[in-house]
C-alpha cells in the first residue's frame, strides 16, 4: 500500500540510490523529492515551507550542471522496475506507451520552437508499467524526451516512429522478467516495422490498429478491417468508458467534445491474420481483435500475439486495452497535479531536472488516485496515514473522537476528499486527481497546526 503521508519514504525509496557523482546530490536529489512529493503543485519556496537551507540545496541541485537529467530519470526507472518485483505485483505487467508535449508558458518556450506560431515543447515519449491483473500504476520504466528544434545530428532518432522501438531497447535495460511486459499502445503505433520488431523478438503486445493493411486469411487477399468486421464473434463485454473534458483545437492539441463515464456493451470478434509488408514481400502472423457497439460508438481492432483460443482469452486482450487511459491520466497528474509546465526554471536544463524529479511524483498522485477509487479497499487507514493525521482527519470531517476499529483507506479518501471540498455532485463516488491532492494539502496543515498546538500545550 502506498502511504499518502510518508513522502520522505516515497523519496528514498525512489532516488535513495540515483549515481549522481557525489553522495550529497543524492541527498539534495532525495530531500527535493520529498518536499514536492508532500506540496505536488505548490512552487519551490512553498514546498520547502519557507526552510532557507532546504531551499538552498534545492535549487543547488537543479542548477547544478554535473547533475544530468537522465540519471535523475534512470533511478526512477531502476526503482520501478525493483517495484514491480513485490509480492503485490506478481503475474503479467502493462507496459503502455504514449507521447505527450511538455511545454512550458513562459520563456523557455521560444528556445523549443522551430520556426515563428509553430508548437513549442519537449516531446515526451512515456512507458508506464501497471499491474495487469488490477490496473494499479506501478511507475515509469522508461521514458524519451526530445524537443523538434534540436539539429538533425543531435537528435535521439531518425524518424519519430523509431520512438516505439527506441522505448522498447531502453526498458530493456532494467532488471525485469521481460517475458511478463505486455506493450499496450493506441494507433499511433501501428508501425509496421515497430510489430516487426516486437515479433522478432517474441515481444508480448497489445497495439490498435490504424491502417487498414493488406492480410491473407486462409489463402484469400482481403483488407484487415474487411475481415475484422466478418470475423467469428466470440462473444460480448461491458466497457466502462471513463470521463473526459473537452477541449478546444489549439497549435499543440486537437479538438475533442467532453463525455461522461458510461458503459457501453460491445460485440467481440477475433481471428488470425497474415498482415503484409506495404510495398514489400514480408508477412507477419498476428491475431486479431475487433471490439464494437451496435450503435458504432466505440470500435478498436486490437492486434496481438496474445491467446485468443477462449472467450476468456479475448477479455483479457480487450482489459489490458481498456487500461490504456491510465497513461492519459500519468500526463494530467504531470501537468496538472505536478505543474510541470507552470516552472520557472531559468535554464532548458534546469526544466529537465524538474521535469525527471517530479515524474515519479505525478505515478504517485495517480497511484494513489485509483486506490482511492476502489470500491472494495478496506484495509485500515494507518496504512496511508500516521495515527496523528488520521486522529485529525477523523476529528474534522467525523466531529468526534476516533473510535477503537480503525476506519478503512476508502473512508480515508473520501474524507481527505471532503476537507477539500468535494461533495460528489455527480453521484458517481469517484475522486478526481484535482480534488485528491488539494486534500492531502489540506490534511497536511491540519496536521502540522494540530502538532504545533500539542508542542505549545506541553
Amino acid at each position: 500500500m502506498t502511504s499518502i503521508s510518508d513522502a520522505l519514504d516515497f523519496a528514498k525509496q525512489t532516488f535513495g540510490k540515483a549515481d549522481l557523482g557525489d553522495a550529497r546530490r543524492t541527498q539534495r536529489l532525495v530531500d527535493a523529492a520529498a518536499a514536492l512529493a508532500s506540496h505536488p503543485g505548490a512552487s519551490i519556496p512553498a514546498a520547502c515551507e519557507d526552510n532557507p537551507a532546504r531551499m538552498e540545496g534545492l535549487y543547488k541541485l537543479l542548477r547544478n550542471d554535473d547533475v544530468r537529467p537522465e540519471d535523475i530519470q534512470r533511478a526512477a526507472f531502476d526503482a520501478t522496475a525493483l517495484r514491480a518485483q513485490d509480492e503485490g505485483h506478481q503475474g503479467d505487467l502493462l507496459l503502455i506507451h504514449d507521447t505527450t508535449s511538455v511545454s512550458p508558458v513562459h520563456s523557455l518556450r521560444e528556445e523549443l520552437r522551430t520556426k515563428p506560431g509553430s508548437p513549442a515543447g519537449y516531446e515526451v515519449h512515456t512507458g508506464l508499467l501497471v499491474s495487469a491483473d488490477a490496473g494499479v500504476p506501478i511507475g515509469v520504466l522508461g521514458q524519451l524526451v526530445w524537443s523538434r528544434a534540436t539539429p538533425q545530428s543531435e537528435r535521439l532518432m531518425t524518424i519519430e516512429s523509431e520512438k516505439w522501438q527506441r522505448l522498447d531497447e531502453q526498458t530493456h535495460q532494467r532488471e525485469i522478467d521481460q517475458a511478463r511486459l505486455i506493450r499496450v499502445a493506441d494507433r499511433e503505433s501501428d508501425v509496421f516495422e515497430y510489430i516487426a520488431f516486437l515479433d522478432e523478438n517474441k515481444h508480448r503486445f497489445v497495439l490498435r490498429a490504424a491502417q487498414n493493411r493488406r492480410v491473407t486469411r486462409q489463402g484469400v487477399h482481403e483488407y484487415l478491417w474487411q475481415v475484422a468486421q466478418h470475423a467469428p464473434v466470440i462473444g460480448q463485454r461491458v466497457i466502462t468508458v471513463e470521463q473526459r473534458g473537452g477541449q478546444k483545437k489549439g497549435l499543440e492539441q486537437s479538438a475533442r467534445d467532453a463525455r461522461t463515464r458510461r458503459e457501453i456493451t460491445t460485440t467481440l470478434r477475433a481471428t488470425r491474420v497474415e498482415v503484409k509488408e506495404p510495398g514489400g514481400n514480408k508477412t507477419l502472423s498476428i491475431n486479431l481483435v475487433y471490439v464494437n457497439s451496435e450503435d458504432g460508438e466505440l470500435e478498436w481492432l486490437l492486434l496481438t500475439r496474445e491467446s485468443i483460443d477462449t472467450l476468456e482469452d479475448v477479455q483479457r486482450v480487450v482489459k489490458h486495452y481498456e487500461f490504456r487511459w491510465l497513461i492519459e491520466q500519468f500526463h494530467k497528474s504531470w501537468k496538472t497535479g505536478c505543474k510541470i509546465e507552470e516552472r520557472k526554471m531559468g535554464s532548458l536544463e534546469n526544466f529537465l531536472r524538474i521535469m525527471a524529479i517530479t515524474m515519479p511524483i505525478a505515478v504517485r498522485l495517480l497511484h494513489l488516485q485509483i486506490l482511492s477509487n476502489l470500491p472494495d479497499n478496506a484495509a485500515p487507514a494507518t496504512d496511508v496515514l500516521t495515527l496523528s493525521e488520521l486522529q485529525v482527519l477523523w476529528a474534522k470531517v467525523e466531529r468526534r473522537p476516533l473510535p477503537d476499529t480503525i476506519p478503512s483507506c476508502r473512508w480515508a479518501y473520501i474524507a481527505i476528499a471532503k476537507i477539500a471540498g468535494w461533495t460528489d455532485s455527480k453521484r458517481t463516488g469517484r475522486i478526481g486527481l484535482d480534488t485528491l491532492w488539494r486534500g492531502m494539502e489540506r490534511l497536511a496543515a491540519l496536521a502540522e497546526g494540530w502538532q504545533i498546538a500539542r508542542a505549545l500545550e506541553k
